[in-house]
């Protein structure tokens, strides 16, 4: 058993680096807000610089869609994880339906910080950094105290989920 915990370990803080991205970005402050989010009505250029909207692919192929955001810098977020095996069971490809809300984005319209609303109530933050050929994501998130760092590719910016 201990073996096991080892190697999962291992496998985990690999999986972490091997997702690592090179370019980050400074210009925003990233961290957990110690009270409840306040959200403003979010500009029109905001709005218009939503560059998550489309389909995205993760290297463990879990799809992400992210809607067109209202005037409140709010859409919905739609993951599709890969089929998978979780202690040698087979898992299914299952479906999760969450919305999210444009928190800030930064001058260069790069990097755009986002809220997750979860149907638990629970929100979480995550940055995403577009690379210069607008073809690829790297996301950060921060869990507790570990940021986690996953790079996606975009697929098709027209897609609609069923």
């Amino acid at each position: 058993m201990e073996t096991k915990t080892i190697q999962l370990f291992l496998s985990l803080i690999i999986l972490l680096l091997l997702t690592n991205c090179q370019h980050t970005s400074t210009q925003l402050e990233f961290h957990e807000p110690e009270v409840n989010y306040e959200f403003k009505e979010i500009t029109e250029d905001m709005h218009n610089q939503n560059f998550l909207v489309g389909q995205w692919i993760t290297p463990t192929h879990d799809r992400l869609y992210f809607s067109p955001t209202n005037k409140q810098g709010m859409g919905a977020y739609v993951l599709e994880q890969a089929q998978h095996t979780e202690n040698s069971k087979l898992i299914p490809t299952r479906r999760f339906i969450h919305y999210y809300q444009i928190f800030q984005v930064s001058e260069d319209g790069m990097t755009m910080d986002i809220v997750y609303a979860f149907e638990t109530g629970q929100k979480r933050l995550s940055r995403y950094i577009l690379s210069k050929n607008k073809k690829y994501l790297t996301n950060l998130t921060l869990i507790g105290v570990l940021e986690i760092k996953t790079m996606l590719k975009r697929v098709n910016s027209d897609y609609i989920p069923k």
